[in-house]
């Protein structure tokens, strides 16, 4: 990442995402924005990120659109690495603002606890949340929750 001073950044992202349980067959984003880290310490990192997302939408009735939307993103990493092992919680959230499809909000997220128990050995929970005012198939609710267990190895 290159910062254009110590506190602000540029950011670009392109994402793909499918979400079946709010009728999204897929979403194609392209965004670009500005960055301010809000927190920076030996062991915590905070930044809060806007700009512009234009969106590509199919849903699971055969509709598609295109819409821009204003992200306002958060993201906090705290972390504490201690010899053998670490510790690390982070999370990222962000809502987006309909720009086109006026009163439309969406919210993204993930949180992501990690541990590792000895070398190369660790175990982390991540939990994940979307939220839509204006899901295209209300009859599945406007949010949709998940979580993952991982056991994994370092080589």
């Amino acid at each position: 990442m290159y910062d254009l001073t110590p506190f602000f950044f540029p950011a670009v992202a392109v994402t793909y995402e499918r979400n079946m349980q709010l009728g999204l067959v897929r979403r194609f984003a392209q965004s670009v924005g500005m960055g301010a880290k809000v927190l920076v310490n030996p062991w915590i990192h905070a930044s809060v990120v806007t700009g512009i997302v234009f969106n590509q939408e199919r849903y699971i009735d055969g509709r598609r659109s295109n819409n821009l939307k204003e992200p306002v993103a958060l993201s906090f990493n705290a972390f504490k690495y201690t010899n053998p092992s670490y510790i690390s919680l982070s999370t990222t959230q962000t809502l987006f603002f309909g720009i086109n499809q006026h009163g439309r909000t969406r919210l993204e997220g993930e949180t992501r606890l990690a541990r590792e128990i000895i070398s190369d050995f660790n175990i982390n929970i991540t939990f994940y949340n979307s939220y839509d005012s204006r899901p295209s198939v209300a009859a599945n609710g406007t949010s949709d929750i998940s979580m993952v267990f991982c056991v994994g190895y370092t080589f």
